[in-house]
């Protein structure tokens, strides 16, 4: 009995606590984002909307972002943002498709690249 007490301290002593962290976190520091606000939503648009179809395209510091397996390569100039907005550090080229707004996360909206293809942009 002693020992069935025991592991249910163990395993209620974590849940719903304020120090407790994800698996991966290291135990300091903030706890670890959900994984699914770190996943791409959108692009954040460079300082002047610009159609592209590879990195050579944009300017300095932004990559040429496309919509999930479009069937034509066009894309525009940014950088990948989750459903938050939040700068996402990822090689990630590549951001799910829209055909209309209510595809896209609030605060962004849905640009068509192609007659098929649209990107959330922000």
């Amino acid at each position: 009995m002693r020992r069935l007490q025991i592991l249910v301290v163990a395993v209620v002593g974590c849940a719903g606590l304020s120090g407790c962290f994800h698996e991966g976190s290291g135990g300091g520091g903030e706890p670890m984002r959900d994984v699914v606000t770190m996943a791409p939503a959108g692009v954040e648009l460079s300082d002047w909307q610009r159609r592209c179809r590879t990195d050579l395209d944009c300017d300095a510091g932004f990559r040429c972002i496309l919509p999930a397996g479009a069937s034509i390569r066009n894309g525009v100039c940014g950088t990948v943002v989750d459903h938050e907005g939040v700068r996402l550090n990822r090689r990630t080229r590549a951001v799910p498709a829209c055909d209309v707004r209510q595809d896209c996360p609030l605060a962004f909206a849905c640009l068509k690249v192609s007659s098929l293809d649209g990107l959330c942009v922000k």
